[in-house]
């Protein structure tokens, strides 16, 4: 049995090198996630008693200005993943970058709305205070949606 040698000759998949670009509104939306988790995670490691008030927590014990911290050092670290990516994303590689930080912040925020309403339902948490951190996780994964859609 013969084979050509275009028959022999392995091939393998290369990264797609297209030039299409994400609209204006996908990388604003991006732009704009990362902006606002990099100013919740700065503003929750630096000052994590007033942030604390603001989304509604009272005044924090030690203890729950170092939960605030930790939690802003996460948002900061989704932020500068997301940041440093790629944002013109014009081949498959540089979207692929995009795609798994808009991802991994989907998770974050999941667990986030998870968690608080696992709290609410244990009566830990007031209604109006849990639709916060609701209203705030659902509306970040959404904007992942619109950069997932549109990258």
């Amino acid at each position: 049995m013969s084979s050509t040698k275009s028959d022999m000759t392995p091939t393998t998949a290369l990264p797609s090198t297209t030039t299409s670009t994400p609209s204006k509104l996908t990388t604003n939306t991006i732009n704009t996630l990362a902006v606002m988790r990099g100013l919740i995670g700065i503003g929750s490691m630096i000052a994590p008693i007033p942030v604390g008030s603001l989304f509604g927590l009272g005044r924090l014990s030690p203890g729950g200005a170092l939960v605030m911290r930790l939690a802003g050092s996460r948002d900061l670290a989704a932020a500068g993943l997301l940041w440093t990516a790629k944002q013109d994303g014009t081949t498959e590689v540089e979207k692929s970058e995009v795609r798994r930080a808009l991802w991994a912040g989907i998770a974050i925020d999941a667990m986030d709305v998870g968690s608080t309403l696992l709290l609410l339902g244990q009566g830990g948490i007031r209604g109006r205070f849990a639709g916060l951190f609701i209203a705030g996780g659902v509306g970040f994964v959404g904007m992942a949606g619109i950069g997932l859609r549109g990258i």
